[in-house]
């Protein structure tokens, strides 16, 4: 038998400090700016994507006449090299994205710690839903760029016009994908008044 009363250590989480001019406390802060760079960031996917398709047409065109003309198609003229080029770049561009939202994801999980099961952050999301959406998004934007990595590897380098209407397709139709991201950003919007 012990001499001192046996303490029974129940786990305490800390509730993140208020900031003197808000209600808010400053973790769900944390959260809002970092929802904020996601949907900052997703423009630029957008962007990225619509100019790729401008790209891809391009080489599309180039291609194509080059196989019409049963001219050698090893053969690759500086203005295609340049879309490729470019094409490359913008597929650099969303790899920065999906970085940056690997960030965030991972600064989400850590803030996670600051809030209790209950506790809501935007209108009706707690942060388990909203860190939850935060990974759909990531994964969403890891399975798109891997198709279009694929697509920038070896349109340039199509020796038929099935393929370059494959490669030209793929680039241009990620529907199921990319309505779904829409839906979650749209949701984050408006759970966290970012509209």
């Amino acid at each position: 038998m012990s001499t001192t009363p046996d303490r029974h250590c129940a786990s305490i989480k800390l509730k993140s400090p208020r900031t003197a001019n808000s209600l808010e406390n400053i973790a769900s802060l944390r959260f809002k700016t970092a929802i904020a760079s996601i949907v900052e960031n997703h423009s630029k996917w957008i962007q990225a994507a619509e100019k790729g398709m401008v790209y891809c047409n391009s080489i599309k065109s180039i291609r194509k006449n080059m196989l019409q003309k049963s001219a050698d198609v090893n053969i690759y003229p500086a203005n295609l090299r340049n879309y490729c080029k470019q094409l490359y770049i913008l597929t650099s561009i969303m790899d920065d994205i999906l970085t940056n939202a690997e960030s965030i994801s991972t600064q989400l999980k850590s803030l996670q710690e600051c809030f209790c099961d209950s506790d809501i952050i935007g209108c009706t999301w707690n942060c388990k839903q909203i860190l939850s959406v935060v990974q759909i998004i990531v994964k969403s934007y890891r399975q798109e760029l891997a198709s279009r990595k694929y697509v920038v590897e070896n349109i340039g380098h199509t020796q038929s016009l099935d393929q370059l209407m494959l490669f030209t397709i793929n680039w241009k139709h990620k529907m199921d994908v990319e309505r779904e991201r829409e839906i979650l950003i749209k949701m984050l919007m408006f759970e966290l008044n970012l509209v």
